[in-house]
């Protein structure tokens, strides 16, 4: 399947938006296949699906950077948990792989 998505909606003469749009939920797609995908592919798998996510704007890159510094220097000062700004994968299932802006997490334990 792997192969499939990289022919469909990479390699394959530009589609419309619309187009890739439907190729693109017409594909499912497993954990496996969605680790697979090459490091910084713009997907997240939702609820089995393999949707492709567009770059953001200029602005919303601002907006979502100063949300970012903002909690970074609260959780640091608080030493409450870690704070993450994308890319990184949040599993909640096989079936639902996201990526959101930013990610906190609470606690002392670091994740790495």
């Amino acid at each position: 399947m792997q192969t499939q998505v990289d022919n469909r909606l990479a390699t394959s003469p530009p589609y419309s938006m619309k187009r890739q749009k439907k190729a693109q939920q017409e594909l499912l797609t497993s954990y496996e296949q969605y680790m697979n995908l090459p490091e910084g592919a713009p997907y997240q798998l939702i609820g089995g699906n393999l949707i492709m996510t567009p770059s953001p704007v200029p602005c919303h890159q601002y907006i979502v950077g100063h949300i970012y510094s903002f909690l970074l220097q609260f959780v640091e000062q608080k030493n409450i948990g870690q704070v993450f700004v994308a890319p990184l994968d949040v599993r909640l299932d096989d079936d639902n792989i996201f990526q959101p802006d930013i990610l906190f997490s609470a606690g002392t334990k670091s994740l790495f």
